[in-house]
Parts: C-alpha cells; structure tokens; sequence
C-alpha cells in the first residue's frame, strides 16, 4: 500500500468511528510518508477520541511544524491547548486559524 492509499484508509476508520484501526493504520502510513499533515490531523484526532491528550498534542505540534499554514492544523493544536489549559496559547493557535482561514476565502 502507498501512504497515500493507508491515509485514505485511516480517514475511513476514523469516519467510521473505528479510532484504534484509524491510529493503527495512520501510523503505517506515517512510517510512508512522515510529512503527511492529512494523516497527523485524523492521528491526532483519532487521540482525542480515545482520550490519548498527550499523543494528541504532540501529532498536532509535530503537524503545524511541518505545515503552520494550515488553519485545520491550527485548530487542532488550539483545542489541544484549551484541553491543557494553556489558554494563552490556545487563543494564539485558534487566532492564528482564523486568520489562515480568511486568508483561504478571500
């Protein structure tokens, strides 16, 4: 399988709510392609469902390094942050997703 076609394959487990299939299979398509953002947003949701908040924020974290640009990045790292309570933080990542967000509309 390519990493691309193990992505897929993780967002539909994901959808499905089958969150530990969708960590397993992320992960192999991961080991693919490490830089795959699409990939580390559903992994990091996927760690969230299943009450994983540290793995959570360290997918996000490692995502918005690789891309900052990304506003769907950005948000998961904000909800990370309200989770932690590092509200400061928090209200950066979402300001910053918004921003991103408008940027992409207009």
């Amino acid at each position: 399988f390519s990493a691309s076609a193990q992505t897929e394959q993780g967002i539909e487990f994901y959808k499905r709510g089958e969150y530990k299939n969708s960590i397993e299979t992320l992960q192999q398509a991961l080991k693919l392609d490490k830089n795959d953002t699409q990939a580390l947003y559903y992994l990091g949701s996927a760690y969230f469902k299943i009450n994983k908040i540290k793995e959570a924020g360290k997918t996000f974290e490692r995502a918005v390094k690789i891309n900052p640009n990304d506003s769907q990045l950005q948000s998961g790292l904000a909800y990370f942050y309200v989770f932690r309570n590092k509200l400061v933080e928090a209200q950066q990542a979402a300001q910053k997703a918004i921003e991103l967000n408008r940027q992409n509309t207009e």
